[in-house]
């Protein structure tokens, strides 16, 4: 080594060693326990417990299936109404000016049928997506809730399929795509929060009710 390395190196030493409390760091001893601001805390919900317990899933399926009966009753009179234009129809002779008037009328309805089917279906699926973004929103506001009363930095979402002790129904493919999708591996009862959740979303839901009642 050239003299001048030598003699940096050895200032370098003599430096160190001069200031009170400073030496080389072991890379044996143990990490310094980090600050309390440092700590994260991590609480888990089962989405899945919370959205089957919830009461608002089980209203909007019942309001959407009175939709859908609604609309199969008035679907059966649209194809009531153009049975009978068609019944009318055959009470003229095929070719004649008022056969071809009753067909032209029986096509005209057919295409507005048509059209109304695929409207109200369209209505339909536009209803189940909004309900469910709304039941999910309400899960997130009431898990943001429950997170900053407990002072919690992250929550993670936990929707595990189940997996039951018979996997002889389960093809290896099926089983290999329930264990990859696994969110979490392991959490103990004081990580989870799903029962403060589903008491806080219900709370929400019922303060938001008597609220638009009171207006």
């Amino acid at each position: 080594m050239p003299k001048m390395l030598l003699a940096l190196a050895s200032t370098t030493v003599i430096v160190m060693t001069a200031i009170p409390g400073l030496s080389a760091p072991n890379p044996q001893a143990p990490l310094p326990p980090a600050a309390n601001d440092h700590q994260i805390a991590i609480g888990v919900v089962n989405v899945t417990t919370v959205y089957l317990q919830m009461k608002e899933p089980k209203k909007l399926s019942e309001a959407m299936h009175s939709q859908q009966e609604q609309l199969q009753k008035e679907q059966q009179q649209r194809e009531q109404a153009l049975s009978d234009m068609v019944k009318r129809r055959n009470d003229f002779k095929p070719g004649s000016a008022q056969f071809d008037d009753e067909t032209r009328k029986i096509e005209d309805e057919q295409v507005k049928y048509q059209v109304w089917v695929a409207t109200a279906r369209a209505q339909l699926d536009r209803q189940a997506k909004k309900n469910l973004k709304q039941i999910f929103d309400h899960i997130q506001q009431a898990t943001r809730d429950v997170a900053q009363q407990m002072h919690l930095n992250v929550v993670i979402a936990d929707q595990s399929p189940e997996i039951g002790p018979d996997l002889s129904a389960v093809s290896v493919q099926e089983l290999s795509q329930r264990l990859s999708s696994r969110a979490v591996l392991y959490y103990d009862k004081k990580a989870d929060i799903t029962d403060e959740v589903l008491t806080r979303v219900e709370a929400n839901l019922a303060n938001g009710a008597a609220a638009a009642g009171a207006k």
